[in-house]
């Protein structure tokens, strides 16, 4: 399992579609700007053009906008109770 964060500047109706329609059961919306997504075998930049941030040829803004993708290599910290019990859920699909 891969984790990744996503963020866009400003609230995006487009990137919320992309992000629920290419990661439909594998994805948590943290706030109006980004989200927490669970994917196998993908890299940021795969994550970043199936969510339709890069424009042609992977360079300038895509169909969806202009956003960031990072990948988690390791986490810490307190949050929403949601988020936790989300990433546990994915973890275990993953490690089962």
């Amino acid at each position: 399992m891969g984790l990744f964060v996503v963020i866009v500047s400003t609230a995006s109706p487009a990137a919320d579609r992309a992000v629920g329609t290419a990661y439909p059961e594998k994805s948590f919306r943290v706030n109006d700007t980004s989200w927490v997504i669970s994917t196998h075998g993908e890299t940021s930049r795969q994550v970043s053009t199936r969510l339709g941030f890069n424009g042609e040829g992977g360079n300038g803004e895509g169909p969806t906008g202009a956003g960031v993708v990072f990948a988690v290599d390791a986490y810490w910290g307190r949050f929403n109770r949601n988020l936790w019990e989300w990433m546990r859920v994915v973890t275990e699909e993953s490690d089962g």
